[in-house]
C-alpha cells in the first residue's frame, strides 16, 4: 500500500506542477533590465496554468547579470506571483 500511495502522490504532484518554464529577462535598448516589461511578462506567463517559474537560470540572461539585477528580478517575480506557484531561482 505504501508503494501505491507513493505513486499516487507522485502522480498528483506531477499533475499539479507540470510545466516550469525557464524565463527570459526583457531588456531595454541599453541592455538594462526592463522592469515594466518584466511585470507584464510574468502576468502573461501565469495565465498558462504553469507549475512554477525558473528565474535567473542558465537558459536566459541570469549568468550575465549583476547580482543586484538578479535580486531585483527575483523580487519582481515574487511580488507578482505572491506564492501562487513555486519559483526556482538562480542567484
Amino acid at each position: 500500500m505504501a508503494e501505491g500511495a507513493s505513486s499516487m502522490s507522485s502522480y498528483l504532484l506531477l499533475k499539479k506542477y507540470s510545466l516550469i518554464p525557464a524565463t527570459l529577462t526583457p531588456m531595454d535598448k541599453y541592455f538594462r533590465v526592463d522592469l515594466d516589461q518584466l511585470e507584464e511578462y510574468v502576468k502573461w506567463l501565469i495565465k498558462f496554468n504553469i507549475g512554477g517559474l525558473a528565474v535567473n537560470v542558465d537558459s536566459g540572461e541570469g549568468p550575465h547579470l549583476y547580482p543586484e539585477e538578479r535580486v531585483k528580478i527575483l523580487e519582481t517575480f515574487s511580488s507578482i506571483v505572491k506564492g501562487r506557484i513555486p519559483i526556482i531561482a538562480g542567484l
